[in-house]
């Protein structure tokens, strides 16, 4: 099960649309790719699934978005981290995909006040392990 989501209808509707486009994909492909793949509109600080329902969530700029908004934006962030660790499943993973780089004190700045606060405020008794590459 795959489950794509934005809290724009509008993007939700895009990705619907171009999802029917895929060049190359025989009718017989399409229709598995249907019965995996879901389009959802979502607000990310109160995902209306169960907790630990995900092995994998993959969050490109989201984040970064959010962090656009100077008054509401780090608690928009570490609210959406929070309902990420609650829905993640143990032992499951999820990639950040950011134009902030980790390796500079913002970064780890950013780690810190988004990433890890927002985390531990969704989870409770769990080891986070943080790599970084880029």
């Amino acid at each position: 099960q795959i489950i794509c989501m934005d809290y724009s209808s509008a993007v939700v509707r895009m990705m619907l649309s171009e999802k029917k486009v895929i060049q190359g994909l025989r009718s017989e492909d399409l229709e598995v790719l249907d019965s995996i793949l879901q389009f959802q509109v979502v607000d990310a600080r109160k995902m209306p699934y169960e907790n630990e329902s995900f092995e994998l969530l993959l969050e490109k700029g989201t984040l970064d978005a959010m962090l656009s908004d100077k008054v509401d934006g780090i608690k928009n962030c570490q609210a959406i981290m929070a309902e990420c660790g609650r829905v993640l499943a143990i032992g499951g993973y999820i990639v950040l995909i950011s134009h902030l780089n980790a390796h500079t004190g913002d970064g780890i700045d950013w780690l810190n006040q988004v990433v890890l606060t927002g985390l531990r405020s969704g989870t409770k008794n769990m080891r986070w392990e943080i790599e970084v590459h880029g």
